[in-house]
């Protein structure tokens, strides 16, 4: 099972903290072997208003509930500083405007909305 985005702009229009927009970008999917399963994959987020831009393929968990995947994993900010962050999205279908996207970071930042182009997919 692996979750995905088919990468666009994500508006967050009245649940963005400082107003305007923001972009993400993931592809993670768990991996099974003969004795594990391994999560791959990366997440990248950009908020120039903030500003707060990171990127990870340091992904801990993956799991699924039906329509929605809980992401989490840490990232560096900067050359010193690390945070984890949790992402919550849920698939409501093509076109992809009534997906959901939330994400929490341990620096206080969280944003949640609904994409205004792009499509969240879990297959």
């Amino acid at each position: 099972m692996s979750v995905g985005w088919r990468p666009a702009c994500f508006e967050f229009e009245k649940h963005c903290p400082h107003g305007g927009q923001s972009t993400f970008n993931f592809n993670i999917s768990l991996q099974k072997s003969k004795k594990k399963t391994k999560i791959i994959g990366s997440f990248s987020y950009s908020d120039p208003v903030t500003p707060l831009s990171f990127s990870s393929n340091k992904i801990t968990s993956l799991t699924f509930n039906g329509n929605q995947a809980h992401v989490t994993g840490t990232a560096k900010l900067g050359k010193k500083s690390q945070i984890s962050f949790t992402v919550d999205v849920t698939d409501n279908g093509s076109p992809g405007t009534l997906d959901v996207f939330s994400l929490s970071v341990s620096n206080d930042y969280s944003v949640s909305g609904h994409p205004t182009s792009g499509n969240i997919m879990l297959h």
